[in-house]
C-alpha cells in the first residue's frame, strides 16, 4: 500500500472532524464558561478544518473507493482518539465539549 492511497480520504475525514467539532460542541455546553471554550473552539478548529479540505481537495484521488472510505474514518476518530488518550495519561482538563462528542 503506497503512503498516498488513503491521505485524501484521511484529509476530509480529518476536515470533517474539525468543521463538526465546535457544533457539537456548541450544542453540549450548558454553562456560559462552556460556550466561550467552544466559540474559542470554532475559531480554531474551522479555519483548521478548511485547510484540511482544501488539501485533501488537490490531493491525488484513492485508488480504491474501501481505502478511500478507511482514510476517512481514520481521519475523522484519531484526533478525538488523542484527545481522550491525553486526557486520561496527563489527568489534563481538555474544554468538556471534547470529550461528549459521541
Amino acid at each position: 500500500m503506497h503512503k498516498q492511497d488513503m491521505k485524501r480520504g484521511f484529509l476530509f475525514g480529518l476536515g470533517a472532524f474539525f468543521i463538526l467539532l465546535p457544533i457539537i460542541g456548541l450544542e453540549t455546553s450548558g454553562s456560559s464558561s462552556e460556550r466561550i471554550q467552544s466559540v474559542i473552539l470554532a475559531l480554531i478548529s474551522v479555519p483548521v478544518g478548511a485547510f484540511a479540505f482544501d488539501k485533501a481537495i488537490v490531493a491525488p484521488p484513492n485508488l480504491s473507493k474501501s481505502r478511500g472510505v478507511l482514510g476517512w474514518f481514520i481521519g475523522f476518530f484519531a484526533p478525538y482518539e488523542v484527545v481522550v488518550a491525553l486526557n486520561m495519561a496527563a489527568g489534563v482538563n481538555f474544554p468538556a465539549c471534547l470529550l461528549r462528542l459521541f
